[in-house]
């Protein structure tokens, strides 16, 4: 049984949602706060890491699959690391041309 919707179920709920909608995917990591100042120059790297496996994680759940099922291609995947005051933001954007009009 394939979880793909067929293609005018598609069409008619791309009518439902203007062009320009964004569909926003966010997943968040929390850093320990730095003990000591060494571990506090190591911050911005464990903050780079923390990020980048945020949208790891968005992709493993299949948090992404999920939308496209559902006819929606104008997506933004974030990942966000904090450190009590101090975070780090990562992104992807995943816009899928469907339309078959000629350029």
């Amino acid at each position: 049984m394939s979880r793909e919707a067929p293609a005018p179920f598609c069409e008619k709920l791309r009518g439902q949602f203007p062009r320009l909608t964004l569909h926003v995917l966010r997943q968040f990591k929390q850093v320990p706060l730095p003990a000591n100042k060494k571990e506090t120059e190591n911050l911005q790297n464990a903050l780079n890491k923390a990020a980048q496996e945020a949208l790891r994680q968005i992709d493993q759940q299949a948090y992404l699959t999920e939308l496209k099922q559902r006819c929606l291609t104008n997506i933004l995947k974030i990942g966000l690391a904090f450190s009590g005051k101090r975070f780090r933001i990562t992104y992807e954007q995943i816009v899928e041309n469907t339309s078959k009009s000629a350029r």
